[in-house]
């Protein structure tokens, strides 16, 4: 029994990774976070136990961003398993033209501002995945996540120059989760780590004459986050939640950035950044077809951007630039969101709206050496922008039967709109 669970969460994993949005119900998205389903749950190291079923739980899930998405869950033995994948495995394009003379045309001069796209004869193979598997532990839920967003192209012309580029992220993160008992309420803690690394490297190489250019500009990223939900106890038919979460970055520059020749340029100084995020939400039953709810909300940000560039020529080092930029936001939001079964067991219609009441922005920008070059030496900004902007949305579920699933959300805001569908199995 064990054997055949294993071959058929193998079987449909290989499956779903052939298909390629996001891990979130549209019942979650209509609803701005006020309700969610069991595609919300599945992936979650808090939540994971609350998707009910007797072999396996999958579904598909494709929006308007031209990627589908696929999840599985399962039990092994006492464990339990999720897998979820996004992506598009890969996309390969080539490109090959002859100027009017039937020679290679679109050469560029490496030691300004390589423009590899421009090269005659181009390749490029390209991966943007995003992989989750999660075990359902007794000491709670732990989640490795891969995600990739890389570009491999080669570009040459004729007789100048070969150029080798990869561009994009490579990152890992890890979290853990578990709910524990907390006065008359439950408090739903989670812990997360990552690490993002830069994979840029654009290679220039002249073919003819030694004078290769390098760029490898861009820095590895570390991020440590905390969070926590704490659920109330429901009373009267209603449920109220607090949730913090907390991510911290650093990041570090690969140097040297930029090569060429015996020239090197380096970043000395790393930038770390800070989002707090906290809402309250709480929703209501208020009969057997029709619940709603309200939430508030806000997301506070700041980061701290130091540069100091320094071009080393040989033994010869000087610092170019040497500034340091804080910059603060707030935005405070509220909405609203509601099911009501039209059709009992059958079908409801979920939707909501978003408004961020304002939007608060203080930049400062301090130059180092300004005093010396006739720059700007010191910059403060500050901004306050009232209902910055909205979200709303309708969508629907509809029940085929115990089995079979399908949601469909619509939405849409004052910059883009969106439609997407999901289709789920539970055995």
């Amino acid at each position: 029994m064990k054997r055949n669970k294993l071959i058929m969460a193998l079987a449909l994993t290989v499956l779903i990774t052939f298909t390629a949005g996001a891990q979130r119900s549209t019942l979650n998205a209509a609803t701005f976070g006020l309700f969610s389903g069991d595609a919300d749950k599945f992936m979650d190291v808090n939540d994971w136990n609350e998707v009910k079923f007797n072999k396996f739980y999958a579904f598909l899930d494709g929006g308007s961003s031209n990627f589908v998405s696929g999840g599985f869950a399962t039990r092994l033995g006492q464990t339990y398993l999720g897998i979820y994948y996004t992506g598009n495995l890969f996309r390969y394009d080539s490109t090959k033209s002859k100027d009017a003379n039937g020679g290679l045309s679109g050469s560029v001069n490496p030691t300004s501002s390589p423009a590899y796209n421009n090269y005659a004869n181009t390749s490029t193979l390209a991966f943007n995945d995003n992989l989750s598997i999660l075990a359902g532990l007794p000491f709670g839920g732990l989640k490795l996540n891969i995600s990739t967003n890389l570009s491999f192209r080669n570009s040459e012309d004729a007789n100048t120059y070969k150029v080798k580029d990869r561009v994009g992220p490579l990152a890992f993160n890890l979290s853990w989760g578990n709910n524990f008992a907390l006065g008359s309420g439950t408090l739903k803690p989670e812990v997360r780590a990552g690490y993002s690394i830069n994979m840029k490297k654009l290679k220039v190489e002249p073919k003819a004459g030694t004078n290769t250019y390098t760029d490898t500009s861009g820095a590895n990223i570390l991020s440590l986050g905390l969070g926590a939900d704490y659920v109330f106890e429901a009373k009267n038919n209603s449920q109220a939640v607090l949730s913090v979460q907390d991510t911290f970055r650093v990041n570090f520059y690969k140097n040297p950035q930029m090569e060429s020749g015996t020239t090197k340029i380096y970043q000395d100084k790393n930038p770390i950044s800070n989002d707090l995020s906290v809402s309250y939400k709480k929703t209501y039953n208020l009969d057997d077809r029709f619940s709603a709810g309200w939430l508030l909300g806000g997301d506070f940000f700041v980061s701290v951007d130091p540069v100091k560039t320094r071009i080393e020529t040989g033994a010869v080092s000087t610092t170019t630039a040497d500034y340091s930029g804080t910059t603060i936001s707030l935005s405070p939001y509220t909405g609203i969101g509601f099911t009501y079964a039209l059709v009992p067991e059958r079908f409801s219609l979920n939707g909501g709206a978003r408004v961020y009441l304002l939007n608060m922005y203080y930049d400062t920008f301090k130059d180092s050496l300004a005093v010396n070059t006739g720059q700007t030496k010191t910059q403060t900004q500050f901004s306050i922008v009232g209902l910055s902007d909205y979200n709303v949305a309708l969508g629907g579920t509809l029940i085929l039967n115990p089995m079979f699933t399908f949601d469909f959300s619509f939405g849409g805001s004052s910059g883009y709109s969106y439609l997407a569908a999901l289709f789920s199995i539970k055995k």
